[in-house]
């Protein structure tokens, strides 16, 4: 319960992703001009004797002075669009400075928040409203309240989820969701992320090569291989219907190379696409070096399996035995050894 709490007191979910500054400014709207329309001249003026037919005309001056009235009209027109588009301007430029302001606090809080994670190994959170890292805390609570038995701890932790979700607008007030975590709004957030995992495997490697590890492997390996040989009915290596010594060695190179594959699939699905498994060739390989030891076991070479990664992936060129881009290699003089095509 005292987790729960913890997580809800860190966490304050906004209904939507709209900036607050953004909510206070609004775009303002255009002045629309609309030219003033002059009047026309009525040369006739009323006069006494009209009703006994004499005519009255207006002289030259009152056509001026009528002139200079429409003259006046349509400045004072002009005059006050002008001076709506001078308000126009300056609720633009203000609404302009708002934006700008808070693009660049949205943009220092993302760089706080990416490298807070980045220093746990974690993926950061696609902006300050995305709540899947709490929500994953909620689950790892609740995981921890099952594996306690703690049927009261499993219920406060999925309400907990819920009741984040709903203020944050991923679900209906009242929706029932067996897991928040299969919602389609979850991020990558707060996973490990590819480098991490990687040196938490070349770490677990690192206590798995030391002597004593090692012995107690190759004996375990021993004997598995002793059982799968005695399960198949003939002795190791005499053919017939038995497993051969390259029987062997093709299953676990096989075995290896699905493993590198699985491994470049998901880099690059995560990473998006041919750059995201390129980012992860050096953590791939430093995992096969490790396993060295392992596959000299099998009959596998590492220098086969290195091989493998940078075909499967495409892209690269091998030229005097070393691996390098094709626009790499097109900047060298000799010719490309082995070319393998850039699937994408």
């Amino acid at each position: 319960m005292a987790k729960i709490a913890a997580i809800l007191a860190t966490v304050q979910p906004k209904a939507a992703l709209t900036s607050s500054a953004m909510e206070t400014s609004f775009l303002p709207t255009a002045p629309t001009y609309k030219a003033y329309t002059p009047q026309t001249f009525n040369a006739h003026t009323t006069g006494p004797g009209e009703d006994l037919g004499w005519e009255w005309k207006k002289g030259i001056k009152s056509k001026q002075l009528f002139d200079q009235e429409q003259e006046a009209k349509a400045a004072r027109v002009q005059q006050e669009y002008q001076n709506a588009m001078d308000v126009y301007k300056t609720q633009l430029n203000q609404y302009n400075a708002d934006r700008t302001l808070q693009f660049n606090t949205d943009s220092e809080q993302q760089r706080r928040l990416e490298n807070q994670y980045s220093a746990l190994g974690l993926v950061a959170p696609m902006s300050a409203d995305d709540i899947t890292p709490q929500i994953r805390q909620f689950g790892e609570s609740y995981m921890a309240a099952q594996d306690r038995g703690d049927q009261q701890g499993m219920i406060a932790a999925h309400k907990a989820a819920v009741d984040l979700a709903t203020k944050t607008g991923w679900i209906n007030p009242g929706q029932t969701v067996e897991s928040v975590n299969s919602l389609p709004n979850m991020t990558s957030a707060g996973l490990p992320t590819y480098k991490r995992r990687a040196e938490e495997a070349a770490a677990a490697n690192s206590i798995e090569n030391q002597p004593w590890y090692m012995d107690l492997a190759r004996k375990q390996a021993e004997a598995t291989l002793a059982n799968t040989l005695r399960s198949a009915g003939a002795p190791y290596g005499s053919g017939g219907s038995g497993l051969t010594a390259t029987d062997v060695r093709n299953l676990n190179t096989s075995d290896a190379l699905n493993k590198v594959k699985t491994k470049i699939d998901e880099a690059w699905t995560k990473g998006g696409g041919w750059a995201g498994a390129v980012d992860a060739i050096p953590y791939i390989i430093a995992e096969i070096q490790a396993n060295k030891p392992f596959y000299a076991m099998g009959g596998i070479s590492a220098d086969d399996v290195v091989d493998y990664v940078y075909q499967t992936i495409g892209g690269f060129v091998k030229k005097n035995g070393q691996w390098m881009t094709t626009a790499e290699a097109a900047k060298t003089a000799d010719a490309p050894i082995s070319l393998v095509e850039n699937p994408q």
